[in-house]
């Protein structure tokens, strides 16, 4: 992948970008996704948040993470990498492939049933130098690519306030 891959992605869901700098990232989470920013305190140790991060450079990488950090993996176009001091979560679990950041929404059923956990299908949108509020349109092609693992739309953990 590579800057023009991602930006023709950008173009294809109907995204306006700046041509000098955007940035995109994608959460979802175990729980409410608020917890994540304005009450860690409630988190449980194994809730789990799992975001795609994607910028102008063409890199993007995929991070799951658990609260109490026993673990944490990351995919990106190079490959899989666990991080963690349980064997049984760097050779043990099965974890999913994700060859590619237009995938996405395919590997949270395969998280699910690898760690035995549930997301809400919920999907939590953070942008920079993207046209705001066009992925949040009922029916954009954005969620329109989200459909396989998310319902609802958000923007709670925003760069930008509009």
């Amino acid at each position: 992948m590579n800057k023009e891959s991602l930006e023709n992605w950008l173009s294809s869901l109907n995204l306006k970008y700046n041509k000098e700098y955007w940035v995109m990232k994608l959460t979802m989470s175990t729980v409410n996704i608020e917890h994540w920013f304005y009450s860690r305190n409630q988190l449980k140790p194994e809730d789990l948040k799992l975001t795609l991060s994607m910028g102008i450079s063409g890199d993007w990488i995929a991070q799951l993470e658990r609260k109490d950090r026993l673990f944490i993996a990351q995919w990106r176009q190079s490959g899989l990498t666990v991080e963690s001091q349980q064997l049984k979560y760097r050779r043990l679990i099965p974890w999913p492939k994700l060859a590619s950041y237009t995938k996405f929404p395919l590997i949270i059923p395969a998280l699910e049933s690898a760690l035995d956990v549930k997301f809400i299908r919920h999907i939590d949108i953070s942008t920079i130098g993207i046209e705001p509020k066009q992925y949040l349109k009922k029916n954009s092609k954005m969620q329109q690519w989200l459909k396989p693992c998310a319902d609802t739309f958000g923007e709670h953990m925003s760069y930008e306030n509009d």
